[in-house]
């Protein structure tokens, strides 16, 4: 045996200096990607600390807002309806959302003081088929989820970067303006609970030009483009699989889908079982007909 070949270790012998050096650089590469997203979260927090130290008065007036919105596919064909709604009373905004297509069909209520420190969002609709009832409310800085997906109540410490229910627009209008990206948490109705805990969903939103952000959904193959108005009100968004969500008049909703029936009740969200029942009851009649 020569001399280079004593000194040339075997091949299983590198394996595992390999694998560790593999290994060490992957935990790097995490570690430098979260720290990458510190800033982002920050700037998250940030966000909310200035609307709890503004008030949420300062973006939004105490004049009802009524906005209705068509959902087209990919080919621009109508398959469903969207209708916003917010006022304000006695120091709290009250506020719901509507969607109907010919799948799904949501039902969202939410309130929250001018302080955005205390909210309690409902939320209930049939998701591919599947019912999903939620209840959360934000209170002293923590989070309560009821969900028909879990047998039991269950709480947690609000993020700092926690988004309230029926704020998200808003906090992407003010990452839109801004100049920097913002990472987000906020809770989803079909899955708001997972292992006995609430479960938050990681949002990144980045500016994209005047007015604009994408927001991509952690977990979720999920990036849509939103588009304000000069008054911070949605006017449009546009997901990767095609479909968009576009402001329009009333009547041209009504002229897609004329015999819609919107419930929209405004006021306190409710999850008693008399609006329960309503809307079991009546559900058929939303689905949107083309």
């Amino acid at each position: 045996m020569s001399t280079s070949e004593e000194k040339t270790p075997p091949r299983q012998h590198l394996l595992p200096v390999i694998l560790v050096g593999v290994f060490g650089l992957s935990v790097l590469i995490a570690l430098l990607i979260a720290g990458a997203d510190e800033p982002a979260k920050s700037r998250g927090a940030e966000i909310l600390d200035q609307i709890r130290t503004r008030r949420l008065s300062s973006w939004w007036s105490d004049e009802p807002v009524e906005a209705w919105y068509l959902i087209r596919n990919v080919n621009g064909n109508a398959i469903g309806w969207q209708l916003i709604i917010r006022q304000f009373e006695d120091g709290v905004f009250f506020g719901s959302t509507e969607i109907r297509t010919q799948k799904n069909v949501v039902y969202e209520q939410w309130e929250i003081n001018d302080g955005a420190t205390e909210g309690r969002y409902v939320g209930q609709g049939r998701i591919d088929g599947q019912p999903v009832k939620t209840v959360t409310t934000l209170s002293d800085g923590r989070i309560y989820v009821n969900s028909t997906a879990w047998p039991q109540k269950v709480s947690s410490a609000a993020p700092l970067n926690y988004v309230p229910e029926g704020l998200i627009s808003l906090v992407i209008y003010l990452t839109a303006v801004g100049a920097e990206p913002v990472i987000c948490r906020s809770i989803i109705d079909s899955a708001a609970i997972i292992g006995n805990r609430v479960h938050f969903f990681t949002s990144r939103i980045e500016p994209e030009g005047p007015q604009s952000a994408r927001v991509t959904l952690a977990g979720i193959d999920s990036v849509d483009l939103y588009q304000f108005d000069a008054r911070g009100e949605l006017k449009r968004s546009d997901s990767t699989d095609g479909t968009s969500v576009i402001r329009v008049s009333h009547k041209d909703v009504l002229r897609a889908f004329p015999n819609i029936r919107p419930i929209t009740p405004l006021g306190p969200a409710s999850d008693d079982d008399e609006t329960s029942d309503e809307y079991e009851s009546e559900e058929a009649a939303y689905y949107a007909q083309p």
